[in-house]
Order: structure tokens, then sequence, then C-alpha cells
């Protein structure tokens, strides 16, 4: 795999994991609904990204949501 597919699939080129995810997938690893994960997006407590018609959720991201730490409000 050359670097700039590496780059297409998102994923780090240091670690070659994924550095972000799409809701379903993100869904289901954590064993919550797309529908939550989007609320939590709409009330602007969970930052994400849209790439053409996905929308992202950066791993750091979705670490601080985890920890409580929400960047948005200051």
């Amino acid at each position: 795999m050359n670097l700039a597919t590496q780059q297409h699939l998102g994923q780090s080129q240091i670690t070659g994991t994924k550095r972000g995810y799409d809701l379903k997938t993100l869904a289901e690893q954590y064993s919550v609904s797309v529908a939550f994960i989007r609320k939590v997006v709409r009330e602007e407590k969970l930052k994400a990204t849209r790439l053409g018609s996905r929308v992202i959720i950066l791993n750091e991201d979705w670490e601080n949501y985890l920890k409580g730490e929400n960047k948005s409000e200051k």
C-alpha cells in the first residue's frame, strides 16, 4: 500500500491505525446508536467532520468526549 492510498483511507502514517471512524462503525464499536452520536454532535458536545457525504469522528475527539472534556465549552 503506497502512502497516498494509506492517507486516503484515513490511516495515520506513523502508527498505521485509523485516525477516525464513520458514525456506523463508531456506534457498533461502542454499542451505542447512530442516532445517539448524531444527537451528541448536534448538541455540540462532540466534534464531527464531514468528508463528502460521510460524517467522521476523530479518535481524539471521541476520547475527549468519553473523558468529559468538551473543548467547545469555554
